[in-house]
């Protein structure tokens, strides 16, 4: 199914980005720097379990708690985006 492909490259891309090592290089000290690419990574923890459709419940138990705002964020974009590129009829 084409969605299926679509959410697989936009999972792929997503990672990719996070191991670029741009993020939090304007980052003022090393901890600042390490807080940041932890916020990035789990932002798009968030958001591939929302593109994958997963039990957020399930899948939020292992998330920091302090970094769990982050995470519901990135979960809420990709079910926003999965919901979007799915085939039916947008007027509800």
């Amino acid at each position: 199914m084409i969605v299926r492909f679509l959410c697989q490259k936009l999972r792929q891309s997503a990672r990719a980005r996070v191991a670029r090592p741009a993020i939090g290089g304007s980052a003022p000290t090393p901890q600042a720097r390490k807080r940041l690419e932890s916020i990035v990574v789990m932002f798009m923890d968030g958001f591939e379990a929302g593109l994958g459709g997963a039990d957020m419940r399930e899948k939020s138990v292992g998330v920091v708690r302090e970094l769990l705002g982050f995470w519901f964020e990135g979960a809420a974009m990709g079910v926003v985006l999965r919901d979007w590129l799915m085939p039916w009829k947008r007027a509800r």
